[in-house]
């Protein structure tokens, strides 16, 4: 009987093992699914702020766009005032247009 004893007791030794690695093991489990939940959130923020650095790009460069063609607008402008006056274009003297002539 002493040998059925030292296997339950060997037994019951391995299952406390078993039932702390199995604990261990859970704990874990839910670690990697913390650390899944976090990637995904760094990923969604990693777009989010991709996509936005591409809109921004985009409204700046079409401020960009909308200045530059003010300036041409504006300068256009001058040169048909300027035609307008002096058909030749050879007038001497700088033309002064009013700024409410402009818009």
């Amino acid at each position: 009987m002493n040998s059925i004893d030292a296997a339950i007791i060997e037994a019951s030794i391995v299952e406390t093992r078993l039932a702390a690695y199995d604990e261990a093991l859970g704990r874990i489990r839910e670690v990697m699914a913390r650390v899944g939940q976090k990637n995904q959130a760094i990923h969604t923020a990693n777009n989010n702020a991709r996509l936005l650095l591409d809109k921004l790009n985009l409204v700046i460069v079409s401020r960009r766009e909308q200045s530059i063609i003010k300036n041409y607008e504006i300068i256009f402008f001058i040169i048909k005032v300027m035609f307008r006056h002096d058909p030749r274009g050879m007038r001497k003297e700088p033309m002064h247009v009013n700024e409410s002539d402009a818009h």
